[in-house]
């Protein structure tokens, strides 16, 4: 199967709220065939064995040494422009 169903299509676009022309229906029809594909691609492995992590990106976590520095609580407060006791204040917007 080359590219998804119109009826497909259109459900994945009612599940994201969207609304989609003729053109963007073919369009998408192959993208999201394209996305499938490689999602079952990575489903179809034989990982059981395995300790490989599947990730797009090679970022690798590097933890920084930075110590806790204690700050100044009055030194903080007093840059504020509404203050309630130990704490600033802020507005409560409520949009209903």
């Amino acid at each position: 199967m080359d590219k998804l169903s119109r009826e497909e299509v259109l459900h994945v676009a009612h599940l994201g709220k969207l609304y989609l022309n003729e053109e963007e229906i073919e369009k998408y029809k192959i993208q999201l065939k394209q996305i499938m594909d490689e999602v079952n691609k990575i489903k179809n492995l034989d990982i059981k064995e395995s300790d490989f992590l599947v990730s797009p990106s090679d970022n690798i976590n590097i933890y920084s040494n930075h110590e806790i520095k204690q700050v100044d609580r009055e030194k903080i407060l007093s840059n504020s422009c509404n203050r309630d006791g130990s704490f600033i204040g802020v507005r409560w917007y409520n949009n209903d």
